[in-house]
């Protein structure tokens, strides 16, 4: 049975390697960035919906932090838009 420790390194070196990744797919795939983001906000709302739906996980929150969560995943998208532009525009 594998350590914890080995485990944590293994999860370390495979989010390095996700992480790394995402730019040069980002160079292969010739869509715009904006809807490379789109895409990726698409696939992360239906799977994390399937599974909130298939766990039965209530997802009610006050307005107040519901507009937090927007704002924020407004500013995380933006990140992502210009992450890929970045790429499109430099030579990976």
């Amino acid at each position: 049975m594998p350590s914890v420790r080995f485990k944590s390194y293994l999860h370390l070196h495979l989010i390095v390697f996700v992480w790394g990744f995402t730019g040069v797919l980002g160079e292969l795939i010739s869509v715009g960035s904006a809807e490379k983001v789109w895409y990726r906000m698409s696939i992360a709302f239906v799977l994390v919906g399937i599974y909130v739906w298939y766990k039965k996980i209530s997802l009610r929150i006050p307005l107040k932090l519901l507009l937090i969560f927007l704002l924020c995943g407004f500013v995380i998208a933006l990140h992502w838009v210009a992450f890929f532009e970045a790429i499109e525009v430099s030579n990976v």
